[in-house]
């Protein structure tokens, strides 16, 4: 919690160190860098603080990069109607009298830290896929497009792999959807432990995934993926009896790069290349990682 109050805090403000990790700053811009740098879950600020801005305060934490659920309470002395009105209405949380006593105080801040995590996770499922937990088409095309404008910006390889899960569809008419899920169960939980923490994994659609790996040449990345089909074609699938089924899980893949020596246009650029390098995989037989190293498929190169 940051809490933001006079040079001389008043028992209300020094009890909430019984309930909460208490960051405290005393002008507008502590409150920010404070946002900024130490990503508070609450932020209550005093209004009669001499040396605090309040509502130019509670602008810029609305109006800046800060999560959307950030909630921020604002202490009045004295209240005034058209204020709460006129903070309400620009983005604030609460806004309570200084008066107010420590156990209202307290219920306020943690209804409002309620209705924040429960926003922050409506937002998470409007970006999850709901069966591998991996992210979405939606958040996917937004974080290529984050980490495409990086990886120029700061001139590094960026590559994205487009995998499909071979025979799917045999999969399930054969077993049941039941086996189909876990199949692709077994291929999230087989990327994930592949994968680095700044590396990125989506569920692109039914069979298909998108995997980000910066830092990373295409070449780079066909050593990772080419180590994941291989662990995979060794997985056994396994019904809800319990039983292993005579199923080889295959994955198919293409793998597409930007590099300063040899940039896309955009985001979109690259994952079209990537699905081209798997189209070509497809086509080949499956069960391989094909690597496109410039536009066109003359130049992609494949393993089996």
């Amino acid at each position: 919690m940051l809490v933001a109050e006079s040079s001389d805090p008043g028992p209300l403000s020094r009890s909430l160190d019984r309930w909460y990790e208490v960051i405290r700053a005393r002008t507008t811009s502590e409150v920010l860098a404070a946002v900024r740098e130490l990503a508070p879950d609450v932020v209550v600020l005093e209004m009669a603080s001499p040396s605090l801005d309040a509502v130019s305060a509670l602008v810029t934490i609305i109006a800046s990069p800060a999560p959307a659920s950030l909630p921020v309470v604002l202490l009045a002395d004295p209240y005034d109607d058209a204020d709460a009105v006129r903070c309400l209405d620009v983005g604030a949380s609460d806004y309570l009298p200084r008066s107010v006593s420590q156990r209202e105080l307290v219920a306020r801040i943690e209804k409002v830290l309620r209705e924040s995590r429960q926003r922050f996770r409506l937002a998470e499922l409007a970006r999850t896929d709901p069966l591998t937990g991996l992210a979405n088409y939606r958040a996917l095309i937004d974080r290529a497009s984050e980490e495409f404008s990086r990886a120029r910006r700061y001139e590094y390889a960026l590559a994205a792999v487009m995998i499909d899960l071979d025979h799917l569809k045999a999969i399930n008419d054969r077993y049941g959807h039941e086996v189909g899920n876990r199949a692709l169960l077994n291929v999230t939980r087989t990327f994930r432990a592949a994968l680095r923490q700044t590396d990125f994994a989506a569920r692109y659609g039914g069979d298909e995934f998108v995997v980000l790996l910066p830092h990373h040449t295409p070449r780079e990345a066909a050593v990772v993926v080419e180590r994941v089909r291989r662990i995979l074609r060794g997985t056994g699938l396994i019904n809800s009896l319990g039983e292993t089924l005579p199923v080889s899980l295959t994955v198919s893949a293409g793998i597409a790069g930007h590099e300063p020596t040899e940039p896309r246009g955009d985001h979109e650029a690259l994952l079209n290349l990537a699905d081209a390098a798997l189209y070509q995989a497809k086509r080949a037989g499956r069960d391989r990682v094909v690597v496109a190293i410039r536009p066109g498929a003359e130049a992609i190169e494949g393993r089996a």
